[in-house]
């Protein structure tokens, strides 16, 4: 819990649009499930949120009234802010507009702290107490998260929206109206494209879509579409039916994501040129494992379509296609092997479901 000032000074401080404005601007929103991933704090965090709700889940907004105290079912967005910076930031603003940058002592620090910590409090952000240790490691800034109803999180998202591109941007996206960039990502070797949705859950994106932009949204997702490359490249029409019928993975929703974060990294070893031989062997061989039962005939050939794979960014191809049909069309967001199209624009639904069917690949649609 936020520790609670009650000066009225602080409260006034605090509460000001500069003050909020100044956190609010430094706020990055961060891709919470990969961080935790690395940083066991937050993966703890989540999964007393992810406990929460469903507890909440039994008990009905109709049930409420008969048990006020019962746990509510929240959704939160996660981001960094350089607090270091910030504080120097608020000091200058609030106190001494003088101070040299960097220059903040114990004595200024503990000054501006508590109003630091009003704002936070006044915005509805919680800070997620990873050690300074942990998160130089990590090479980033301190995490902190907001709930859906927080007063900071439109604010968040309307920041993240604005806030002009680190790499080359690509094309601009448009939401009811609100422009936003798309850019290149510089860390991978496919050109994927990034935008301010790629760091939220597919809930809180659904959120944003329809409270924060007022849009009703459809999801054209490709179905397993790294493996789809590689079964169609092998030939296995097990495994092509298997991913046309949604039956490849399991169906509960985490061992789901288990699975398939466990074939995508050994599909990716085996494509790496870095990793040893024991680990490669390693991947196969667990990869036959997960193949053998419902696949056995066409294991060789799976395996065999990745050995001989030209490049890695054979299997984005799709990526190419998607982002295309975006660019041409700003009012659909490209996000990974995904598009969102307003659900009213039945003419652009048809128009990539005709493209994705003339490139063999399979697909669902949903509205969100």
């Amino acid at each position: 819990m936020l520790k609670k000032h009650t000066s009225n000074k602080i409260n006034k401080i605090g509460a000001t649009t500069r003050v909020a404005k100044t956190i609010i601007n430094n706020s990055n929103l961060i891709d919470a499930k990969q961080m935790a991933e690395k940083i066991g704090l937050l993966k703890k965090d989540i999964k007393q949120v992810r406990e929460q709700n469903w507890l909440a889940s039994f008990f009905p907004v109709s049930a409420r009234s008969q048990h006020p105290d019962g746990p509510l079912f929240k959704k939160y967005v996660y981001f960094t802010i350089p607090v270091n910076k910030v504080k120097q930031d608020l000091y200058k603003m609030v106190f001494n507009p003088d101070i040299k940058d960097g220059s903040l002592n114990k004595k200024t620090r503990a000054k501006i702290t508590p109003v630091f910590e009003e704002a936070l409090t006044h915005l509805g952000i919680e800070a997620i107490k990873v050690p300074s240790y942990v998160l130089k490691m990590n090479n980033t800034y301190s995490i902190f998260k907001a709930e859906i109803n927080a007063s900071a999180f439109k604010l968040i998202i309307e920041s993240a929206r604005k806030k002009k591109p680190t790499g080359k941007t690509t094309f601009i996206s448009e939401i009811a109206g609100k422009r936003f960039h798309n850019t290149y990502s510089r860390n991978d070797e496919h050109p994927r494209v990034y935008n301010m949705f790629t760091q939220m859950p597919s809930s809180i994106r659904k959120h944003v879509f329809k409270n924060v932009y007022g849009v009703d949204m459809v999801e054209i997702d490709l179905t397993n579409s790294i493996v789809q490359c590689l079964a169609t490249r092998g030939q296995c029409m097990k495994m092509l039916e298997a991913i046309k019928t949604n039956t490849l993975l399991p169906t509960d929703q985490d061992e789901r994501e288990e699975t398939k974060e466990k074939l995508i990294t050994w599909i990716f070893s085996l494509l790496s040129g870095t990793a040893d031989k024991r680990w490669i062997t390693r991947c196969k061989n667990q990869l036959r494992e997960f193949l053998t039962d419902d696949y056995f005939d066409e294991m060789e050939s799976f395996i065999k379509a990745i050995d001989d794979l030209e490049s890695p960014h054979t299997l984005f191809h799709y990526e190419d296609i998607l982002r295309e049909f975006c660019k041409n069309h700003p009012v659909c967001i490209s996000l990974h092997d995904a598009v969102y199209i307003p659900a009213d624009r039945t003419d652009l639904i048809d128009s990539l479901k005709r493209t994705l069917d003339k490139h063999k690949y399979y697909y669902k649609v949903k509205a969100l």
